[in-house]
């Protein structure tokens, strides 16, 4: 697995997301450390020291106003397992919600940040997923 791309924020965009926001604005982007587009980058801020605070890791997209998608707050290169967990987890919370008078071959199973995979969503419609 390759080193991830450093994504240097302002304090602004740390700001949020230290209060839990999972999206960084492009105007928050201070440095792209050669990011490409879909890439899984570390996310930092910066002191005034020159030291660095790790604030996770995130999608991120050059071409979108919404530049960094949270994914975890722990700086680690996610694996299989790490993803493989994220969606059992949105699976087993959509399992027992149920609603009447609705078709059981029709439902989202993956509905992106909320299930901590930003920009994926996922329907089913009978045997399509």
């Amino acid at each position: 697995m390759s080193a991830l791309a450093t994504v240097v924020v302002n304090g602004r965009g740390a700001r949020r997301l230290r209060q839990g926001h999972v999206w960084i604005f492009d105007s928050d982007v201070r440095s792209t450390g050669g990011a490409k587009a879909g890439d899984i980058v570390k996310v930092v801020s910066r002191h005034k020291s020159g030291g660095a605070n790790e604030l996770g890791i995130a999608f991120f997209n050059p071409d979108s106003m919404i530049r960094l998608r949270l994914i975890d707050i722990r700086v680690q290169h996610p694996d299989d397992d790490f993803w493989r967990d994220r969606l059992v987890a949105a699976l087993s919370l959509r399992r027992g919600l149920e609603i009447s008078d609705t078709n059981d071959d029709v439902g989202r199973l993956v509905f992106s940040e909320a299930d901590g995979i930003p920009g994926l969503i996922v329907d089913r419609y009978a045997d399509v997923l």
